[in-house]
């Protein structure tokens, strides 16, 4: 069964661009370097591997669950919806460097072993050479051989790899319960983005292909919840207008008084955005070309948009 059409009721996505620009967009907290590269010869002798295996006469299909759908990092020719079996989704990945930082440390998603997951297919546009083309991708993910699969789409199946979590590699801790990813989810902040924009992309692009994950839609509601929680910047900005021009009219103005109002006037007075002072943010169309697996990090204080009280802002050092 693939796509909505096959779904009687798909509830709305609670979370939105709006309430992921609540967060900062970036940081500069960057945290260490956790994994050596591979030598060369890995990326060579895994892509001869990969496409002496798959019997497709040249196609080279990869199973996409979270990023890679919405940022392929390859060139596509064709996509479907699919399913693969003794997969699922799972953050499983620690992240202090990417979509999260040694202050507030985020959870990438991963494919984990055991239940059955939906996503999409992809075929790789290989163009002349098939191995150079691999290779590149190969390169831009985590330093693991990718495991091969059956996935079954709607016009039959086809031989693919997809790229899995492995419980020797040094990120991989087993997803935390629910209350608790989406804590972090909601409050990590990386030098490439958020985990709350993550979520909401991979989400966006799922509902877009067809695919509804009962998994990923009860935790977008949740980490929407939580931002739900955060001041509205411009919403902040006209309160403390309105503030300071209640407090004009209310104090008699000085005998010699000078010309122009004492409170700027809502036109005159910058809007604070959710980015502190250390926060960069370049156009929202680099956010998404970021190659992600091999960028450096830099790096950031504790979330500065989060209330001193609540329970999410409590969660800073390692997870």
């Amino acid at each position: 069964m693939f796509g909505l059409k096959h779904s009687p009721i798909v509830p709305p996505l609670r979370l939105t661009r709006t309430l992921v620009d609540r967060l900062p967009p970036r940081v500069d907290e960057r945290g260490p370097v956790m994994l050596e590269d591979p030598p060369p010869e890995f990326y060579h002798r895994t892509a001869a591997g990969i496409l002496e295996r798959l019997d497709t006469q040249g196609a080279v299909w990869v199973f996409a669950a979270g990023s890679l759908i919405w940022n392929p990092r390859m060139e596509v020719a064709e996509r479907r919806a699919a399913q693969v079996t003794g997969w699922r989704r799972a953050f499983c990945l620690t992240d202090r460097r990417f979509r999260g930082c040694p202050s507030t440390p985020g959870l990438m998603m991963s494919l984990d072993r055991g239940g059955a997951c939906s996503g999409v297919v992809l075929r790789m546009d290989t163009g002349d050479d098939p191995p150079v083309a691999l290779v590149s991708l190969l390169r831009k993910e985590p330093p693991v051989p990718p495991e091969h699969v059956t996935a079954e789409t709607e016009t039959g199946p086809v031989e693919a790899i997809l790229f899995a979590a492995d419980a020797g590699f040094p990120l991989y801790r087993p997803e935390p319960a629910m209350e608790e990813l989406a804590d972090m989810l909601a409050s990590a902040v990386g030098h490439i983005g958020t985990m709350a924009e993550y979520l909401l992309n991979t989400v966006t692009e799922l509902e877009r292909a067809g695919v509804h994950d009962l998994h990923l839609w009860r935790l977008q509601e949740m980490v929407a919840e939580r931002l739900e929680r955060l001041p509205d910047p411009v919403s902040a900005a006209l309160g403390a207008v309105h503030e300071c021009h209640a407090a004009d009219r209310s104090t008699p103005p000085p005998r010699a008084a000078t010309s122009g109002p004492s409170c700027p006037t809502i036109a005159a007075m910058p809007l604070p955005t959710a980015s502190p002072p250390n926060v960069s943010t370049p156009p929202r169309s680099s956010r998404r070309s970021s190659p992600g697996w091999k960028l450096s990090c830099p790096a950031s204080r504790r979330n500065p948009c989060w209330p001193r009280t609540s329970a999410i802002s409590s969660r800073t050092g390692p997870a």
